[in-house]
């Protein structure tokens, strides 16, 4: 049977995001959205193997409860916020919510003219089009401090397990969500706003001054301009090699690979060979804006810094309740999806139904060294960027005695994402589609921490002083010891 990787699921994001699908007008206030919860808390008891995996039936059928109480004549945006902050008790971070289509829309056309960097419980200015420094801290927006704004979205940032720790860079920035969360969240959930507006009020600190200024929305393509970024990067794109004397630097950004595909072990190959006639001792392996992406990628990058076999899972669950029964409301990638798991899946368990290794793909099959693999010393830069595919990889390599972990903690769960598979569910009230990923993996790793992801083995963490002077203090070190 085939095997539905996770780069499959990330076109499909690409396809709803062009859909034409009747959704509220954004004006819409005061719906009802009973009939939402009640379908979205059906879907996800039924098909989603990991949603109890960290929280009791008893606290969730709280959270419902709550959440049927919220919603009474409230409009879309509040209604979108609440439903994620449900969503983020389950602690996947393949389950959350999008925006209506119309949403979305009105959310790019009005993004903020700068990005934060946050501290210390504190935003502070980074890239931004009002001529303000870098640094300079943001004290309220609209009236609302700082503090409390972060307090208000970091409850509904989705995370896997209990990785706290890497929520405030997804609030800086996350392009899974068109931006950050600061920018899905700001005017919903902090400002308590129905729309995203075409201003703001901020009062801020520039060198010791306070003072308040009301500031313009910019379009997404002026952000990302702004931002000084590359929207959904392609894998192909982001592999470069530098080679000095006999240290190498490889930087790998991203492994997605399905936009515009190329073959990985080539790819590889051809790096890994400069690295060979380099006679190169030294390689650092730079993944720290590294999110995951494709399985063939990955895989090629594993097979050219192990120097023994490896296999990434020993395991994957689907939840008791056949997807079949949701064949009218849910949407995937591949309708085979519906049908081809019944036969081959075995008795369940206190997770869900087992499914045979030999039906999942390459990730549960034994891999081999490429034969260039390098053999030398490895260090891999890590951060609170990397989750799903690629924090998995790094636990992996944790346990390679010649690679060393250099940075900050990471994201994603070192036991296992639920992923691979993901279902789409469009509530029929609000337009907001949730994500219900379908298979639940578990990691082939030794005394693996189900819940956290890697703690490296060299701690070293941005500070605020290494930002403000643009100083690379974990690429440094590596350089040096």
């Amino acid at each position: 049977m085939p095997a539905f990787p996770i780069h499959k699921y990330l076109l499909f994001l690409l396809l709803l995001t062009t859909s034409t699908a009747v959704i509220p007008d954004v004006t819409d206030k005061e719906l009802d959205f009973s009939d939402d919860i009640t379908l979205l808390k059906s879907a996800l008891m039924e098909l989603h193997p990991g949603y109890r995996r960290y929280i009791d039936e008893k606290t969730l059928n709280a959270n419902w409860d709550t959440l049927a109480a919220q919603s009474q004549n409230t409009s879309v945006l509040t209604f979108y916020s609440e439903v994620s902050d449900v969503l983020s008790d389950i602690r996947c971070e393949h389950t959350k919510a999008e925006l209506p289509e119309n949403y979305e829309k009105q959310k790019k056309a009005n993004m903020l003219p700068f990005t934060v960097k946050i501290f210390d419980n504190n935003m502070f200015i980074d890239k931004n089009t009002l001529s303000l420094s870098k640094g300079t801290e943001i004290l309220s927006i609209n009236e609302v401090t700082s503090a409390d704004i972060l307090a208000r979205i970091r409850s509904l940032v989705a995370i896997d397990g209990y990785t706290e720790h890497t929520i405030d860079r997804k609030i800086e920035q996350d392009f899974d969500l068109v931006g950050s969360n600061l920018e899905e969240f700001l005017a919903p959930a902090a400002l308590g706003l129905d729309e995203y507006p075409s201003s703001y009020t901020l009062s801020v600190r520039e060198n010791d001054v306070e003072k308040v200024i009301t500031v313009s929305t910019i379009d997404f393509q002026q952000w990302i301009k702004m931002a000084e970024v590359k929207y959904r990067k392609d894998f192909k794109d982001s592999v470069f090699l530098e080679i000095d004397d006999e240290l190498a630097t490889l930087t790998v950004d991203t492994f997605v690979n399905y936009r515009q595909p190329v073959d990985p072990d080539v790819l590889f190959d051809g790096v890994f060979e400069q690295i060979r006639n380099a006679k190169v001792q030294h390689l650092i392996v730079d993944l720290r804006n590294n999110g995951g992406g494709s399985d063939d990628a990955q895989l090629a990058l594993m097979r050219h810094l192990f120097n023994s076999p490896f296999r990434i899972n020993d395991a994957a669950w689907v939840a008791n309740k056949h997807i079949r029964r949701w064949k009218d409301k849910i949407t995937t990638w591949d309708d085979t999806v519906f049908s081809f798991l019944l036969p081959f899946v075995t008795s369940s368990d206190d997770i869900g139904r087992k499914i045979p290794s030999i039906f999942i793909g390459d990730n549960y099959e034994l891999q081999k060294p490429a034969a260039n693999a390098f053999t030398g010393r490895i260090t891999v830069l890590t951060s609170k960027n990397n989750a799903s595919a690629s924090a998995g990889m790094l636990a992996h390599m944790q346990k390679q005695p010649h690679i060393r972990l250099v940075g900050e903690p990471t994201g994603g769960n070192q036991g296992g994402v639920t992923a691979s598979m993901i279902g789409f569910l469009k509530l029929p009230k609000s337009g907001i589609t949730v994500r219900i990923p379908l298979i639940r993996n578990r990691y082939a790793i030794d005394d693996a921490k189900d819940g956290v992801g890697v703690e490296p083995d060299v701690l070293i963490e941005a500070s605020m002083q290494d930002w403000l002077l643009d100083r690379d203090a974990a690429m440094q070190f590596a350089k040096s010891n």
